[in-house]
């Protein structure tokens, strides 16, 4: 069995949050699971990783497929644990908006959608992947988190596509703007 690094290192697109959202994002995977922060600032994760590294003409179907789109308020939370397990996330909505975007850029097959998760994907914005011991300890930490942190809004204008280095440390190689 390989690194499951591996299907990644072509990178993915992904929407950053902005604002108090960002801030607030980031600070909790900070104190929450701070591995994954080191990989990777908070994002809302749009599609499966690329098949391979997009070359020029790859990039330019991306931007004429998110140019079909329109900027969109992002409502994000509020922080819940996916179903039952550890993981703790933010609720992001609109679903029927992301997920729309997502099969649009889907369709250009240009993303590996053998992976797991692809059918069935939920829109979300991760606060801790493997920072917690248990599901419990999940639920009873969101409905703490939900008595003290307001749910944010924010304007959608660009989608980013982010990439690993060699540490697997993700940046963004490119932006992509939503719309004409």
């Amino acid at each position: 069995m390989g690194d499951w690094r591996d299907d990644y290192r072509a990178g993915t697109l992904v929407i950053w949050p902005k604002g108090e959202a960002e801030m607030e994002a980031n600070r909790l995977r900070e104190v929450h699971d701070p591995e994954s922060q080191r990989i990777c600032p908070a994002h809302i994760t749009l599609t499966q990783p690329f098949l391979r590294t997009p070359d020029g003409d790859d990039l330019l179907r991306v931007a004429a497929t998110l140019s079909q789109g329109e900027p969109f308020s992002l409502k994000v939370g509020p922080v819940e644990p996916f179903g039952t397990s550890s993981v703790l996330k933010f609720d992001v909505e609109p679903k029927s908006i992301l997920e729309s975007l997502r099969a649009k850029l889907h369709e250009t097959g240009l993303f590996n959608l053998n992976l797991p998760f692809t059918d069935g994907f939920i829109p979300h914005m991760t606060i801790s992947e493997h920072g917690l011991a248990s599901g419990e300890e999940a639920r009873r930490l969101a409905a703490e988190m939900n008595q003290r942190i307001r749910r944010f809004e924010f304007e959608c204008t660009e989608v980013a596509y982010i990439r690993p280095n060699e540490a697997f440390e993700f940046s963004e190689i490119r932006l992509f703007p939503l719309g004409p």
